[in-house]
């Protein structure tokens, strides 16, 4: 889908760049000023060793440093333009390098990197070649060229959008890229980035100097900046106050399961805030101590009113991944924020995010480990930009009707706050759709004011010409536009949430027993949120499972630590209708996340509403991608195995419509786990012996996809498209106590009340059955699938010794949107004669 709308100069100027305040004091820019950088322009451009000849094509450093005096010579009151073309901003993982960027002039680099958390207009630069130009101004043709050199750079636009994004809080952003002696100028935002038609600074200087002079006045908040996040200074009390917080206390606590403790695994948080000793006696960097300062009222802070003293909030008890979370956001060179949240202001403070999503557009959902300035607690904080359309409902609206649920046990997020941010709506969609009327009503009165044409006027009045009606000018008009203009873009609103619960990612699970359980945690989640309001998730994925740490209380009164299966992320949430009930489509796309969407839903191309069988069957797809990478197994290459089940594709020759890979396809098809070489998964003990009780549950659970897919394919016959690493033995845990308390808690659920029968496998041969119909619907409700997770779990204690994590995650050089993107690209860029040669997925 594209994701730039192109308008010529002047339409960017009237009607996308924001207007000057109306208290701008500023004088307009005079010509001396314009003269004078014409003359540097004109001069930067001399061929080498002939002033009176200009160079045929100047080199990007040439353009580059001619273009920044040029826009240093207009003295703007504020700002100075840097270049930054060879060094990276430290604090910077990825190393990016932007040519250039205007800056607040106390805040220029001075050494040549970008500063990332303080430009506020980003410059790139390459030589006039088209093969570098990411636009298309020609009207034949989409703005967006897929030709790979010019996609690269297109690529390399939107990275450094993101990046900025990344560092700072904004609501857009106002960037130029000059090409040779042309430029253009783009406004990003999360819905997409308009972007102005090329103009010719050499010859005429004067847009673009104007341009900058004009940004140069406009207000923070006019060039994109958020006002409800402020950023912290290194000398402001609150950035002290963080410090402190960061630091370990003896009330932390530890936050595994009795009997996991010495159980190796090799992820991030394990590896750095292990159970063993405290950051504190080790060579972990950490933000250096401060207290935090106090005022005559013995409260501490910028305002005292309605606050706990923050002396007492470091003694508040915490899990200890939460405070090391919290000091790993504290990374050194990243810019910490004060964010507001909800109608009530409520204020939390913030630093690096330990999550954030991978792309510019969309919802871009950024979390954070966060304090709340009112009681010194830590929160996880969620900053998105949310689907914007009528009647779909923000996550916070969600996890507080949960709450007044009485009879059922759902581990869901406690809200602290939530809500809009302001009006702040993502300027570009709605825009675009302005933009595309506005295109309709042109066209329809240029077919008003061109009569057709005698030849094919109706029979009976050849002799005559005619203006076509309103109802045949609105058909021309849609046709014409569906033919020559991207789909349209989504309208996305400003969103913030914070939680109590700070939990921890799903791939800390140690043992296959924790990995089913915590699993069936998040699928009664599911159960409850759809008996008792009606509600499906519609994007159950890998990311929106997490773990909670719990302190549950014993028989006895002692505490224990039990972990839970968190289902996050409700914002995508739609209440199933009623019989009488029409079912609506509230968002113009498809919904979920593609690598653990059903095959069904994705076949269907996303027509249909999604049903629980497709929910069910995300919650296996993930449960298999934890298992592939954590648990022994018999895969040659676990990389490969996830790349062809959860990022392969294939397209449809006659609708050009993508379709799931065929690992799997068929392995909701055959109801059997397997690699390209046709040989069966199996999950190992740690002693690389058989016996792991996953094996069970999963031929069970994928029986009953196989007869569901079986029965789609008798029924609808005509759609049906052609078609070891090395581990190491951990110590053996004792579970008993966690397995009987999750076993009690087991008991007596709707699902276990009704006697358990051994489930029907025979679906090797995907041959329809009678019988087959009764399985299927076994997946219309929850009931089935957690009695299968909960025999699984009664299985006895010895079989599930030696079923710990393989001690390391055994995908490695693997990034999943690289991959994905790369397929696009490789389908995208085929030419039609090579049609015929798509990759097709087959039925056998």
């Amino acid at each position: 889908m594209g994701t730039t709308v192109l308008v010529d100069f002047e339409t960017f100027k009237r009607d996308v760049l924001p207007p000057l305040p109306p208290d701008t004091t500023s004088e307009p820019l005079d010509k001396e000023k314009i003269q004078r950088a014409q003359t540097l322009v004109m001069k930067g451009f001399q061929a080498v060793g002939d002033e009176n000849k200009k160079s045929v094509s100047p080199k990007e450093d040439q353009i580059a440093e001619t273009v920044v005096k040029a826009i240093n010579s207009l003295e703007l009151p504020e700002y100075k333009a840097s270049l930054s073309r060879y060094k990276a901003d430290p604090s910077d993982d990825t190393k990016s390098k932007v040519d250039a960027g205007l800056y607040p002039k106390d805040c220029a680099p001075p050494d040549d990197r970008p500063d990332w958390t303080h430009c506020r207009l980003y410059i790139e630069f390459k030589k006039g070649n088209v093969a570098y130009d990411p636009w298309d101004d020609r009207p034949t043709e989409q703005p967006e060229s897929v030709r790979s050199s010019r996609k690269k750079v297109r690529d390399q636009l939107i990275a450094y959008a993101q990046h900025i994004f990344h560092y700072q809080h904004r609501t857009a952003l106002l960037s130029l890229f000059i090409i040779g002696e042309e430029f253009r100028v783009m406004w990003w935002d999360r819905s997409g980035v308009i972007v102005s038609k090329k103009m010719n600074y050499y010859k005429d200087p004067k847009p673009l100097l104007e341009f900058i002079w004009h940004f140069a006045q406009l207000s923070d908040e006019q060039q994109g900046l958020d006002p409800t996040a402020t950023l912290i200074k290194t000398d402001d009390s609150d950035f002290k106050l963080m410090n402190h917080l960061a630091q370990p206390h003896t009330l932390d606590m530890d936050y595994l399961e009795p009997g996991t403790e010495d159980i190796v695994a090799d992820t991030p948080l394990a590896r750095s805030a292990s159970n063993g000793p405290s950051p504190s006696s080790s060579n972990e960097a950490m933000p250096p101590e401060a207290e935090p300062e106090s005022h005559d009222d013995g409260r501490v802070g910028r305002d005292a009113e309605g606050k706990a003293p923050k002396d007492e909030w470091k003694k508040q008890p915490v899990f200890k991944y939460v405070r090391h979370q919290f000091r790993e956001s504290l990374a050194p060179g990243w810019p910490r924020y004060r964010l507001e949240v909800g109608p009530e202001k409520r204020v939390f403070l913030v630093a690096k995010p330990t999550f954030k999503s991978s792309t510019m557009f969309g919802r871009a959902t950024r979390g954070y480990i966060g304090v709340d300035v009112q009681t010194g607690g830590f929160v996880f904080l969620k900053d998105s930009w949310r689907p914007f359309y009528k009647d779909v409902d923000p996550e916070g609206t969600y996890l507080k009707l949960f709450e007044t649920d009485e009879d059922s046990e759902m581990d869901v997020p406690t809200v602290v706050c939530h809500g809009d941010v302001g009006s702040q709506v993502a300027f570009t969609a709605g825009y675009e759709e302005r933009w595309r009327q506005a295109r309709k009503r042109d066209l329809r009165e240029t077919l008003r004011e061109n009569h057709v044409p005698s030849d094919s006027a109706p029979s009976g009045s050849a002799s005559k010409k005619r203006a076509k009606p309103d109802d045949e000018l609105d058909a021309a008009s849609q046709e014409t536009n569906a033919a020559s203009e991207p789909e349209r873009l989504r309208h996305h609103i400003h969103y913030r949430i914070a939680v109590e619960e700070v939990c921890l990612p799903f791939s800390e699970f140690r043992t296959t027993e924790q990995l089913i359980r915590l699993m069936s945690d998040c699928i009664e989640t599911h159960y409850w949120a759809y008996r008792n309001h009606n509600l499906l998730h519609r994007d159950v994925s890998a990311g929106n499972v997490l773990i909670l740490p719990k302190l549950v209380t014993d028989d006895d009164g002692t505490e224990t630590v039990e972990w839970r299966g968190i289902l996050t992320d409700w914002e995508l949430a739609k209440r199933v209708p009623q019989e009488d009930e029409d079912d609506v489509a509230r968002q113009p796309e498809r919904t979920g996340t593609w690598q653990f969407m059903s095959v069904d839903y994705i076949d269907c191309n996303w027509t249909r509403p999604i049903v629980i069988a497709d929910e069910l069957e995300s919650f296996l797809h993930i449960l298999i991608y934890y298992a592939v990478r954590f648990l022994p197994n018999t895969l040659p290459s676990v990389t490969k195995f996830v790349i062809d089940y959860f990022d392969t594709f294939s397209v449809d020759p006659t609708t050009d419509k993508r379709t799931s890979g065929a690992a799997k396809r068929t392995a909701v098809r055959f109801g059997v786990l397997s690699t390209e070489q046709r040989k069966d998964i199996e999950f190992l003990k740690n002693t690389r012996k058989q016996g792991n009780p996953l094996n069970k549950l999963l031929t069970n659970l994928l029986a009953l996809f196989a007869a569901r897919y079986t029965v789609i394919l008798h029924e609808l016959p005509a759609t049906a498209p052609e078609d070891g690493n090395d581990v190491q033995t951990s110590p053996v845990p004792n579970h008993t106590i966690t397995r009987s308390r999750a076993k009690v808690r087991r008991a007596g659920k709707p699902w276990n009340t009704v006697k358990r029968e051994e489930p029907r496998t025979e679906t090797a041969l995907p041959v329809y059955q009678p019988w087959m119909k009764d399985e299927a619907k076994k997946l219309d409700t929850h009931d089935e699938f957690l009695r299968l997770f909960a025999s699984a779990l009664d299985a006895p204690a010895t079989e599930w010794l030696d079923t710990n994590v393989a001690g390391k995650d055994q995908l490695v050089n693997y990034e999943p949107r690289v991959v994905f993107a790369a397929a696009v690209d490789a389908v995208s860029t085929r030419t039609v004669g090579q049609e015929s040669s798509r990759r097709r997925s087959t039925w056998i």
